[in-house]
């Protein structure tokens, strides 16, 4: 059996500012955030209740960063299990430390927005 596969990432947030609900009326105030795959799809649209609508795009913005991080967070955390592994042999080299380190650095910022 093969496992369904996720949209590619990296995963966009995009305000369509011409989006229009169900009825053809403007949705909301007019803008209806949307999550966006590499591909092109859609993969949500960001409704809120009308009071909170800068939480929606918060909340929209945080599931974008936790996605696209995704990839780079389980590799960081692989490197570092494979030098924990050899470190009970005495076999992780200062060079894997420091490749962990790097890694798992890196993906953190990812994750927290702080790369571009």
């Amino acid at each position: 059996m093969t496992a369904t596969q996720h949209t590619p990432t990296p995963w966009t947030l995009v305000v369509n500012k011409d989006r229009r609900n169900v009825w053809g009326t403007p949705a909301w105030d007019g803008r209806m955030p949307e999550v966006i795959g590499a591909d092109g799809h859609v993969i949500a649209d960001i409704r809120w209740n009308g009071k909170n609508q800068e939480r929606g795009v918060y909340n929209a913005e945080t599931i974008v960063r936790a996605v696209n991080a995704h990839d780079d967070l389980v590799a960081a955390l692989k490197v570092g299990l494979a030098c924990v592994e050899a470190e009970g042999n005495g076999k992780c080299s200062p060079t894997a430390w420091w490749k962990f380190e790097q890694t798992a650095r890196a993906a953190l910022a990812k994750a927290k927005g702080d790369v571009p």
